[in-house]
């Protein structure tokens, strides 16, 4: 490249090269929290996050390989998948694929949550391969499910207990591909809010 050429280029710089996420600390504070090791051995394509435990805090199930490296560069194929059980403070703790009996091989790619009937069901695209699919059986403590309108962009979710959270609705948030907009309810909620892409609340629901 030529000193002209240089000259008229434009430069990055990259500093973050961890799979992570982005923690709300409010006031439009956000803080880059990277994931635990186990998440950082091959790039990350699948995302899923939903309450998998039920015990009221989000959870997040990752699924990645990449196959399709350049000449001479081996294949990045050491995930198996991973479940990471939060804790509702931003901290997450692996579950190994022996406990969880979630294991996704390959290259693997999009990842979704859908409902069929009464239950919720997940789905795992790999390339060249057959789909993975994983289905959590409803419980008898009252599962059920919400269906999310197009214009409900988030939920605040109350427990019997005073406690509560949020929890998001996107389009296409896994690698272009789109799960139901559905809300599974564990039975110990006692108040949802619907909020739109504006913050108005548009719907309220007492259980």
């Amino acid at each position: 490249m030529s000193e002209l050429e240089k000259s008229s280029s434009y430069i990055a710089k990259s500093f973050q090269f961890a799979s992570g996420y982005l923690q709300n600390k409010g006031n439009g504070k956000f803080e880059i929290k990277s994931l635990p090791k186990e998440a950082q051995l091959v790039p990350v394509y699948g995302i899923l996050i939903n309450d998998f435990d039920q015990d009221g805090y989000l959870d997040v199930v990752l699924s990645g390989n990449k196959y399709g490296t350049e000449v001479g560069v081996v294949s990045h194929n050491a995930s198996k998948g991973i479940l990471l059980n939060g804790d509702g403070k931003g901290e997450f703790k692996v579950i190994s694929a022996m406990e969880s009996g979630h294991r996704i091989t390959g290259d693997s790619r999009c990842a979704i949550a859908l409902k069929i009937k009464d239950r919720q069901a997940y789905f795992f695209g790999r390339n060249s391969d057959s789909l993975k699919a994983y289905v959590l059986e409803i419980q008898s403590n009252g599962n059920s499910f919400i269906d999310v309108l197009p214009n409900m962009v988030k939920a605040i979710i109350t427990y019997k207990d005073g406690t509560g959270r949020l929890q998001e609705f996107y389009y296409r948030s896994s690698y272009l591909s789109q799960s139901s907009r559905t809300l599974l309810l564990n039975g110990n909620e006692s108040k949802i809010v619907f909020y739109d892409f504006l913050g108005k609340e548009v719907a309220v629901h007492e259980l």
